[in-house]
């Protein structure tokens, strides 16, 4: 079956292209596209490949924070926490550099 037709499919290297379709999505504006894109893909990612959902979120948060989304630095502090907890150390560290820039802008 083609992945067109199983949305909730969540292969390997998909979250690359959903931070793709995000940014395409916010880059014409839309940002109501790009949340709801967002919040689904996160939810399909969480179920099926929890590094894959938090390497999503470590790639594109910024973008949609400025765009104006709310409730994404939820997922960030989250997912920083199970990170840790699961030490998965480049995105630990990735996380860490997002808590950084968010201090320093606020």
């Amino acid at each position: 079956m083609l992945p067109s037709r199983r949305p909730d499919w969540w292969f390997q290297g998909r979250e690359l292209l959903v931070a793709l379709r995000i940014r395409a999505d916010l880059t014409h504006g839309d940002v109501r596209a790009a949340d709801r894109f967002f919040r689904d893909s996160l939810a399909a990612g969480e179920y099926q490949d929890l590094y894959g959902a938090a390497w999503l979120v470590a790639e594109v948060a910024p973008d949609p924070m400025v765009a104006g989304i709310s409730g994404v630095w939820e997922h960030v502090e989250r997912f920083r926490g199970e990170l840790e907890r699961l030490d998965f150390a480049p995105l630990t560290d990735r996380y860490g550099l997002l808590q950084q820039q968010a201090t320093s802008a606020g």
